[in-house]
């Protein structure tokens, strides 16, 4: 069986866009609050970088959106 920490960073690597923590939650089906720690802790081993909304199109200033470092289009 695949760990969360495999699940959540195929699902971003997969992605051609960057994702929110809402939407990985949905697309993998881990709690939100679970999410929310096992990216942080990809983001402090620079597996992900986290992506400013504005970036992604979005003007939310509360959203946090995720992406992997050789997506250059965003990140």
């Amino acid at each position: 069986m695949e760990s969360a920490y495999d699940t959540l960073y195929t699902a971003i690597a997969d992605s051609p866009s960057p994702l929110g923590l809402r939407t990985l939650a949905k697309k993998t089906g881990i709690q939100k609050k679970r999410v929310r720690a096992i990216m942080r802790e990809h983001e402090k081993n620079k597996k992900v970088v986290r992506v400013r909304p504005s970036k992604v199109g979005s003007f939310k200033t509360k959203q946090t959106i995720f992406c992997t470092p050789s997506n250059k289009r965003y990140c």
